[in-house]
């Protein structure tokens, strides 16, 4: 296996390829204790000079000036790796080189976007967007404290600051927790993985509506049908809350998603309607490689309508387990949205009505000003990728396991890694 500093070099290397620019006030500043890796990244930004000694207490630190010439000094410092990015400088700074990428991506993105559902005027506003995304962000740190070691624990952070002014920075200012909390499954304390979001949807949905035009009619083909399926995705959202949990058990069991509605028979009204039911389908099949099926009542259970999913797949490796097919199950039992995955069990979604129905769902809270929490069982996950693959397993030198936990933290978002 390789380490985890072998792993990191690719990624360093990207980011100094993508970037080349920082001071204390330039585009961007990289700063790590680890010889290597500062030899590597000084080698792709053209550095010909000596790189300093690294004693005790000591980093290198890179930098470039705005006319692209490198810097490399010893400073003190302790981090393994300490990166400091102004994206819109980096984007301006390199705009030549930018257009090109975009505009290879619009014609990549045409082919595959184009076998989804989308059109050309979706793929060129979907890649716009992308671009024009790191134009929105006044800094990015990523700060990772040490080399990680086997059996070792510590924490990553990533901090992003939205530039003043933007879509991104009103979206930011508008990501607020809804009280009550988060509808989590009893058998989340045993999965191997699981996340719960909380955010006011109600807040943030009129700033996302450019983007739920773009993505609401995916597989739609004529105005009528984005216009619908346009209307309909808003006509959802308005009544979800924002709270979500996911859980995914095992391979054998498969996972959930519970998502809180303000009002459950309005949502389960628009879920057996015939038009909801043909868009449903048309996303289904808008790569053209599967087939699916949609019964709107498979089966009724207390008094609660369960929509059933079945996508048989042209070719049987691109579904999750690999034998064609992938079913899921969907229900609204009092006023929360539930659906299975990969799994072909109905007691899995029977047993969660029971549990919302019987008020034995936990209503978690999430740690203060945290959005997003969420974590994974990389030693379950590893095992079952193993599994679908057919190959032994073994020793491994990957961590056991991952927490993450999104959280905002005035006018910028924190995101912490917790690696064990």
């Amino acid at each position: 296996m390789r380490t985890l500093q072998t792993l990191f070099t690719p990624v360093l290397l990207t980011a100094a390829l993508a970037a080349q620019q920082t001071t204390a006030t330039s585009a961007l500043t990289i700063t790590t204790n680890d010889p290597s890796i500062a030899s590597d990244i000084a080698e792709q930004f053209g550095f010909e000079g000596e790189m300093p000694a690294l004693g005790q207490n000591a980093v290198a630190i890179m930098s470039m000036d705005d006319g692209g010439m490198m810097n490399v000094r010893a400073g003190e410092g302790s981090d393994y790796l300490r990166i400091v990015a102004r994206p819109a400088a980096l984007m301006d700074m390199f705009g030549p080189a930018v257009d090109g990428m975009q505009a290879q991506a619009q014609a990549m993105g045409g082919l595959a976007l184009g076998q989804a559902g989308f059109d050309f005027e979706q793929v060129d506003a979907m890649v716009e967007g992308l671009f024009s995304f790191p134009r929105q962000i006044a800094s990015l740190t990523i700060v990772v404290p040490k080399e990680y070691a086997p059996g070792a624990e510590m924490d990553v952070h990533v901090s992003m600051v939205p530039a003043a002014g933007t879509t991104f920075a009103k979206l930011v200012d508008n990501l607020t927790p809804v009280a009550g909390g988060v509808p989590m499954p009893s058998s989340a304390d045993n999965a191997m993985m699981k996340m719960a979001m909380n955010f006011d949807y109600s807040k943030i949905m009129p700033i996302m509506q450019p983007m739920m035009s773009l993505l609401s009619g995916m597989g739609s083909t004529t105005k009528e049908e984005k216009e619908e399926a346009l209307a309909m995705s808003n006509e959802q959202l308005a009544l979800m809350t924002g709270t979500m949990s996911m859980i995914m058990t095992d391979l054998e069991n498969g996972g959930a998603v519970l998502m809180g509605v303000r009002d459950g028979a309005k949502f389960r009204e628009i879920m057996q309607k015939p038009a909801y039911i043909a868009m449903q389908k048309r996303a289904g099949e808008a790569s053209g490689m599967a087939e699916t099926t949609i019964e709107p009542e498979a089966m009724v259970h207390r008094d609660t309508p369960v929509m059933k999913t079945t996508v048989i797949f042209d070719d049987p490796m691109m579904s999750p387990t690999g034998d064609g097919e992938q079913v899921s199950y969907s229900a609204v039992a009092g006023n929360v949205l539930i659906s299975t995955m990969m799994s072909t069990s109905k007691g899995e979604i029977t047993g969660l009505i029971d549990d919302i129905l019987d008020k034995k769902i936990k209503m978690t809270a999430l740690p203060a000003n945290a959005l997003m929490t969420m974590s994974v069982d990389l030693g379950d996950i590893a095992d079952m990728i193993m599994m679908m693959s057919g190959m032994p397993g073994g020793e491994s030198e990957i961590p056991s396991g991952v927490s993450a936990e999104l959280t905002r933290n005035g006018n910028a978002l924190d995101f912490k890694v917790h690696v064990k």
